[in-house]
């Protein structure tokens, strides 16, 4: 298929990110400068492939984890990475010079105010809260925020951003525990020490980072066996599991006497979730958390020696065991399996 061209363009290297379109000559506000053509998607394939962006971008390879995909229609969306798109190498500024303009189903890039000859074509790309620390912004911009997200979510970014250095202010080191002003520890119905909100948490705060040794995966698969062992010793504080996967190559192993954080018990109704940004470990609410309300997450344990990690959380929805719950399905098959052969033993003996 034949490229997309435009007289007012040309393509050539940015300061942004790789390539980047430039003005010709100057370009007056409310000229529309290029389509942005792309594969006509459903809503369902459009998820599907912004998924597998961002897991590829987990993994490392950015140049494949950038999304290319516009909102159409209710029913479909318009992916534009496709070698035809010249418009797909417009790059994400927090200042920019274009909008965006949906226009009887076509996507047009549309100059927002005067642009002149030379200068690099940029938009907003609108990114919204999802995974935001995936998408540094390198725009350079004097209104730059660190990070490719639509403009109405800089204020939530910013609240963000606060709660994080003040996370990483209050994070603990050897001698010296970590603290949040968010909560306090005592003693819990669910086990022994838990964490409790001092005060009402609002939803998506950041509330304390998750703190211990950086271990290698060597390392952390020796401990997690350790800990296994001394577990079927009937030690179950010594059989505890304080590891976190970090990256690819390391993991935190939290069991370390700084590590307020390693007091938040599981719940299979958590009120929190754990997130990692920029190589840290946080604690974030996913809902308002009342005064005085334990602390909870979801300690996404995999189905091996599920036996070994009951569940005392007491929810209503719990399935006994401390478990991720995309295994919960399996679990309750399995359960359902081992009551069925109880009955059959019974009805043997009889």
């Amino acid at each position: 298929m034949k490229n997309t061209t435009s007289h007012f363009i040309e393509k050539k290297k940015s300061k942004i990110h790789g390539m980047g379109l430039f003005a010709r000559d100057d370009i007056p506000a409310g000229t529309r400068v290029i389509e942005y053509t792309g594969e006509k998607i459903t809503k369902a394939e459009s998820d599907r492939r912004y998924q597998k962006s961002l897991e590829r971008l987990r993994n490392g390879n950015g140049k494949k984890g950038t999304v290319y995909i516009f909102t159409l229609n209710k029913r479909y969306d318009l992916d534009g990475d496709v070698s035809w798109n010249t418009a797909r190498y417009i790059n994400h500024s927090c200042e920019p010079n274009c909008d965006t303009e949906n226009i009887h189903g076509h996507i047009w890039i549309t100059a927002s105010r005067h642009i002149k000859k030379g200068e690099e074509i940029s938009y907003n790309y609108g990114y919204d809260a999802d995974s935001w620390y995936e998408h540094p912004c390198r725009c350079g911009s004097g209104r730059c925020v660190g990070y490719i997200m639509s403009e109405e979510r800089w204020p939530e970014l910013k609240r963000k951003l606060l709660q994080i250095e003040t996370a990483g202010r209050l994070a603990g080191k050897p001698g010296k525990p970590t603290i949040s002003p968010y909560i306090k520890v005592k003693r819990s119905k669910i086990h022994g020490a838990g964490v409790f909100a001092k005060e009402d948490i609002p939803s998506d705060t950041v509330i304390i980072e998750y703190v211990g040794e950086k271990i290698t995966k060597k390392e952390s698969d020796r401990r997690y066996q350790r800990a296994w062992e001394r577990a079927q010793k009937g030690n179950g504080e010594k059989g505890t599991v304080y590891i976190f996967t970090l990256d690819d190559k390391y993991d935190i192993d939290g069991d370390v006497e700084w590590n307020t954080a390693g007091f938040i018990n599981h719940s299979c109704d958590p009120n929190c979730e754990t997130d990692i940004i920029d190589g840290h470990i946080y604690i974030i609410s996913i809902r308002e958390i009342l005064k005085g309300e334990e602390l909870s997450y979801n300690y996404g344990y995999d189905f091996e020696s599920w036996q070994d990690h009951p569940c005392n959380c007491g929810a209503a929805n719990c399935v006994g065991y401390i478990l991720d719950e995309e295994h919960w399905p399996k679990l309750k098959r399995k359960l359902k399996q081992l009551e069925s052969r109880g009955r059959r033993r019974v009805t043997v003996k009889r």
